[in-house]
């Protein structure tokens, strides 16, 4: 039942009184947790959160298509009286005094905050294995599929447990945190529709960063009508964020034509750059179809070229280790989370409480970080970094000035990895080649799952526009996602 349930779906049934929110909550609660999605379940609060929402349907004072839906939360956003751990064992034990922004907008409309899910520790890794909580297991292949392998694989990060949990049907909506790609990563190995939004759109307030001026709340749900829904919710201005966007969240309800062109009006890009040798084949064909699909639909189909997309990952991993290191030199040991018993000096302090706190993936992207910034460095790396990022934003630009609406890619270069793959920071960024350019850029982007490969594991493609174009994204996506129903795979 779970499995195929959407959040439109859903909302409908118990507006109908087809079903309660208790028959659904106790739906999500009652599947195994096979995947290590979760990493902490509060009981008590999801009972109260049920039966307030109940006294409002049995009252008739819905709050709307998100009341009773329950939404499962990565567990780097703070979460009021609940643990929020950044699965590390530097803040096992820390329990915020309030909710992140997103938290609270869904809670205030009515949503079901069913767990805090796993992640890669501080949200740094691709795969979602590097967690004190361990790694977090895809539902795919599903055990219905056809396909040559039932191993086990990724569920990608860094919110890998948000992803595993919707795709299993353990919650409706996923939320989680986009620095690299680690929203529309998981989304996209786990068969889900996964939206990074122009940055600034949806508060930062309550997000533990990991790298600032890359950090974006997303959204990961089964459909894209599903996002839409969420997104529009929990969008919008907020006073406690300095980099929260003033712009007006603008929002049209396009009907899907059943006959006709209804992408006559988009011109879509496909850049050269981004026919790579690493791609695999089956992912390579699926893209192919994703164009004729668009091109059936009325969509104009140009090359366009992102000259500097060779240089997005090294552009990438300098600055976000500059401001790993600069954000993590919050965590002494002394003002809160963990603190080591060895050690007599502060300085003594400081060093074992981060040294035993830490993983070495936080650990080896502190010390880069810190190399990079050093006073003889910064002209080598940080600087030439910050001049690069201005370039590839110049180069999406460029392309959008040009009169491309959006453009198409895969999401990744390959299906699903294998859950002891290696973990090597180098290969594993890899992953992200075709989804780190939102972030540099600030751009929106989304993930939109298309059909099973041959080993049963999804594969994706995914939209850029411009900043503050999430309307088009929405209504090109939906269109792909009709042409090939992934849902019913």
């Amino acid at each position: 039942m779970m499995r195929n349930m959407t959040v439109a779906k859903a909302a409908r049934l118990l507006r109908e009184g087809q079903l309660t929110v208790s028959e659904l909550c106790s739906s999500c609660l009652a599947i195994e947790d096979k995947y290590n999605a979760f990493i902490t379940i509060d009981h008590d609060k999801i009972a109260a959160q049920v039966k307030a929402s109940e006294d409002r349907f049995r009252k008739g004072m819905s709050l709307g298509i998100l009341d009773g839906i329950p939404f499962a939360v990565k567990d780097n956003f703070s979460t009021k009286g609940i643990r929020t751990t950044c699965a590390s064992r530097a803040l096992l034990d820390y329990v915020p005094p309030f909710n992140a922004t997103v938290v609270q907008r869904l809670l205030d409309q009515g949503g079901i905050l069913i767990g805090k899910t796993n992640l890669d520790e501080f949200a740094m890794g691709t795969t979602n294995v590097v967690s004190e909580f361990g790694p977090v297991r895809n539902p795919w292949p599903m055990d219905d599929c056809p396909g040559e392998s039932k191993e086990s694989y990724g569920a990608g990060g860094s919110s890998g447990g948000s992803a595993a949990a919707v795709a299993a049907g353990l919650s409706l909506v996923g939320i989680g945190s986009d620095t690299g790609g680690s929203v529309r990563l998981p989304a996209a190995w786990c068969g889900l529709t996964g939206l990074k939004p122009t940055y600034g759109r949806l508060s930062r307030y309550g997000l533990i960063p990991l790298a600032s001026s890359f950090d974006s709340p997303g959204v990961i749900t089964k459909t894209v009508h599903d996002v839409k829904s969420v997104y529009q919710a929990i969008a919008g201005h907020d006073n406690k964020d300095a980099t929260s966007s003033r712009q007006s969240v603008e929002s049209q309800d396009h009907e899907i034509e059943e006959y006709g062109k209804p992408l006559a009006k988009y011109t879509i890009g496909i850049a050269q750059e981004h026919h790579v040798t690493e791609l695999d084949k089956e992912v390579l064909e699926c893209w192919s179809e994703t164009i004729r699909k668009m091109e059936l639909n009325g969509a104009k189909i140009i090359k366009v070229s992102l000259p500097h997309s060779y240089l997005m990952l090294p552009c990438y991993t300098v600055l976000t280790c500059v401001e790993v290191s600069s954000n993590m030199a919050r965590y002494d040991g002394l003002r809160y989370g963990f603190r080591s018993s060895t050690g007599e000096t502060t300085d003594e302090v400081y060093g074992y409480s981060r040294a035993e706190g830490f993983g070495p993936t936080v650990r080896r992207r502190i010390l880069s970080g810190t190399y990079f910034s050093l006073r003889n460095n910064r002209h080598r790396y940080l600087e030439k970094a910050q001049k690069i990022r201005r370039l590839i934003l110049d180069d999406y630009e460029n392309v959008f000035d040009s009169g491309v609406d959006m453009i198409l890619s895969p999401s990744t270069l390959t299906t699903a990895a294998l859950s002891n793959s290696d973990n090597d920071m180098i290969d594993t960024l890899q992953h992200d080649y075709y989804l780190v350019g939102a972030n540099l850029t600030g751009m929106p982007s989304m993930a939109i799952p298309i059909k099973l490969a041959k080993n049963g594991l999804p594969m994706s493609m995914s939209l850029i526009a411009s900043r503050y174009q999430e309307d088009k994204i929405f209504h090109a996506a939906r269109i792909i996602e009709k042409e090939f129903n992934f849902l019913a795979s």
